[in-house]
């Protein structure tokens, strides 16, 4: 009997399966193997988060909710049983306040409390911790996503951990902690859980065969640093807080483990 998958329950907060709609799943197929993927992993529920305000995409709500829906019958006539939720993955843009205004379906609870929001790649504007704080004040939470991929938080993480200490919270990639994307972000990724600046590990994941659902590895390589409960608590436990909404008080990066030196290893 095999064993079952240590992260059995989770929900990915950052998934784009929707087919067809950005630069996620290409179609129908992709996204059926996408989804089939999560759940061989122990994904039980997905939220699509299609890019939104990136200034490439900007799927709107109609659109994404009919991929979602063709998707749903697609799944459903696999066989396939799997939770998928509607949301976006927002890039930093001044007219998010309003977006949020208009349509806080888009958050990822589905009721205005947490914005998976995208940051730059190569780096955030100086004025981003007051935007941060009026998404707050506003009783947004923000949740940015893969932060460890930031060019200018690799060279400063400690930018990041200033975020996370004013309450944003942070959502690492699972590749990156699996090494998919090279040893600098897998560090980055790394000293963030080291400084308690890492709430949510998510997927972000975009097809079956570049950027594929996987996360036992990452689980393991989180595991290694916080602990197997802090490494559920990542993957697991605070991901199901966010999608119910609950307050951003309970929602706390794990601490890690204690490294071992080089004369307890010898005499472990």
């Amino acid at each position: 009997m095999s064993q079952p998958s240590p992260c059995a329950g989770m929900v990915d907060l950052h998934h784009h399966l929707l087919p067809g709609v950005d630069d996620g799943a290409a179609d129908l197929a992709a996204a059926v193997a996408l989804a089939r993927l999560a759940v061989a992993e122990g994904i039980t529920t997905v939220v699509a988060t299609p890019h939104t305000l990136d200034g490439v995409y900007d799927v709107a709500r109609p659109a994404a909710a009919a991929a979602l829906a063709e998707l749903a019958a697609a799944l459903a006539a696999a066989g396939l049983v799997l939770d998928v939720r509607l949301a976006a993955e927002v890039h930093l843009h001044e007219s998010i306040p309003a977006l949020l205004q208009a349509e806080p379906a888009i958050t990822l609870d589905g009721r205005g409390r947490y914005l998976l929001l995208e940051l730059p790649h190569q780096g955030p504007p100086p004025s981003l911790p007051e935007f941060l704080f009026r998404l707050a004040a506003a009783g947004t939470t923000p949740v940015i996503a893969h932060p460890e991929r930031n060019l200018a938080v690799r060279k400063n993480p400690a930018m990041a951990t200033e975020w996370a200490r004013a309450g944003s919270k942070l959502q690492l990639t699972a590749g990156s902690l699996s090494g998919m994307f090279g040893a600098p972000i897998r560090a980055c990724a790394e000293r963030l859980l080291r400084d308690r600046a890492a709430h949510v590990v998510a997927t972000d994941a975009h097809s079956p065969e570049r950027r594929p659902p996987r996360v036992c590895d990452a689980f393991a390589a989180a595991a290694a640093i916080v602990g197997e409960q802090g490494a559920r608590t990542l993957f697991v436990d605070n991901p199901a807080l966010v999608l119910a909404g609950a307050s951003p008080d309970t929602i706390e990066s794990p601490p890690a483990q204690p490294r071992r030196g080089l004369f307890a290893a010898l005499f472990r």
